[in-house]
């Protein structure tokens, strides 16, 4: 199945840096749970990397307190998922982030995402319309 988009997965966080700054991506989707590197640490390490700033980060983890969703936001992540997620989850989030419009301008900006992109579980039915964004998945789902 293809979203429109190229993906690349690393299975730790040193080979997710390497291949971060190989592809420069639009998007990352980042498991807290790394067997190398803690995802906020890996996402500050990120931030600190030319182009870093650019990068829309999701933090993917199966802690969905509060304080988990502040530690994310503190470490650097645009936003915090609780798994599982669903594909309709992601087909939102590279919709609200990678679409050539306001909306993802203002999404990538602390804005709002659709109702089922922000980890609620709830189904919404907001179409994907971009196309040209290159996201990479940083690691995979625990």
């Amino acid at each position: 199945m293809t979203l429109g988009h190229q993906a690349a997965t690393a299975h730790d966080g040193h080979s997710a840096l390497a291949l971060i700054t190989t592809l420069q991506p639009d998007l990352g989707l980042i498991d807290i749970g790394l067997p190398d590197i803690v995802g906020y640490d890996l996402a500050r390490r990120i931030r600190d990397l030319p182009g870093g700033d650019k990068i829309f980060l999701i933090a993917l983890t199966g802690y969905g307190r509060e304080q988990d969703r502040k530690a994310a936001l503190e470490a650097g992540f645009d936003r915090h998922l609780v798994k599982p997620i669903t594909l309709q989850q992601i087909e939102e989030l590279l919709a609200a982030t990678s679409a050539p419009n306001e909306h993802a301008s203002m999404t990538r900006h602390g804005g709002p995402l659709p109702d089922a992109a922000t980890g609620d579980g709830s189904p919404t039915s907001a179409p994907v319309t971009s196309e040209r964004a290159k996201p990479a998945d940083k690691a995979p789902a625990k």
